[in-house]
């Protein structure tokens, strides 16, 4: 269960197209911006040369756990015959089964939690998250992404994603 939700109020279009007035308070950045990947790795570039940056794209993590991480451990430097076991799901997204239901109990816990004193928020939170993922957790896939909200994230990232192509050496195509 993801414990800093944003307001179900909020919509993700919101959200991407607003990045200021959502943007992580901690990073001071918004998603989109985490997102520019060739941005920060140019930056670790500058610090450290790119013989010793190791990037491992998701999707292949995905695909192939074992040789992702045998990849990984030769980079480093440390054994790869270590014994890995990848059956765990660890961190598993949820999406709300009943989007009104999950708005109604948001809205009723946000002004409670506001007023509870950090002691007792933190003795209700265990259990809490127990019972929010029994009502929502649903295990069904992500929701589809509007197609307006595709075609605006294609251009933000069409300019910095062929750099970062060009970086890696790899065509990245299939992110569009």
């Amino acid at each position: 269960m993801q414990h800093r939700v944003r307001s179900p109020n909020v919509t993700f279009s919101d959200v991407i197209r607003n990045e200021k007035q959502y943007e992580n308070k901690a990073l001071q950045v918004g998603i989109v911006e985490l997102g520019m990947y060739w941005k920060y790795l140019k930056r670790l570039e500058e610090r450290f040369s790119k013989e010793n940056i190791h990037v491992i794209l998701s999707s292949d993590l995905f695909r192939d756990p074992g040789t992702q991480m045998t990849e990984t451990f030769r980079f480093l430097g440390v054994d790869p015959s270590v014994n890995r076991d990848f059956g765990e799901v660890h961190n598993e997204s949820s999406y709300p089964g009943s989007p009104a239901l999950y708005r109604a109990l948001y809205s009723v816990w946000k002004p409670i939690k506001n007023v509870l004193p950090e002691g007792i928020r933190k003795t209700v939170r265990g259990p809490l998250g127990q019972v929010w993922d029994l009502l929502l957790k649903t295990g069904v896939g992500k929701p589809e992404m509007d197609p307006a909200d595709r075609r605006y994230l294609r251009d933000v990232y069409r300019e910095p994603n062929r750099r970062l192509e060009e970086w890696l050496g790899r065509d990245l195509s299939h992110w569009t």
